[in-house]
């Protein structure tokens, strides 16, 4: 996803999305939030992104959809895999749900991340 700014020019970096639709959302149980398993190969890829990336589930039942910032989820949650697993399983909160004020905070996440890139990017032919 790209963003722009308040006079409606287009800015630097991206924000990544993983869209993923189900029927039903499956609630972890004991929890306030739904189950996700992913695999190791986008949990590396992800893991190691250095722009945002955030999950997005759709429930087709409710037509609501949450979303997960993944990096620091990842972060948080150093154990996810175990040795040798090919999947693990992810908590997305139910207060997470993906309207107006989820994109502005992913706009806010990318800024953050950019400042932090400020001056550090060096091009080479």
């Amino acid at each position: 996803m790209t963003t722009h700014d308040r006079g409606g020019f287009a800015e630097s970096g991206l924000i990544y999305l993983q869209l993923k639709a189900a029927r039903r959302l499956q609630q972890a149980r004991g929890t306030n939030g739904y189950k996700f398993s992913i695999e190791r190969k986008h949990f590396s890829q992800w893991r190691n992104e250095p722009s945002p990336v955030f999950l997005i589930r759709y429930c087709a039942a409710t037509k609501k959809a949450y979303y997960l910032y993944l990096q620091p989820y990842f972060k948080a949650n150093p154990g996810l895999f175990k040795p040798k697993a090919k999947t693990a399983t992810i908590l997305i909160p139910r207060v997470n749900t993906f309207n107006a004020a989820a994109v502005r905070y992913m706009h806010g996440r990318k800024r953050h991340i950019l400042k932090q890139l400020h001056g550090a990017i060096v091009h080479i032919a």
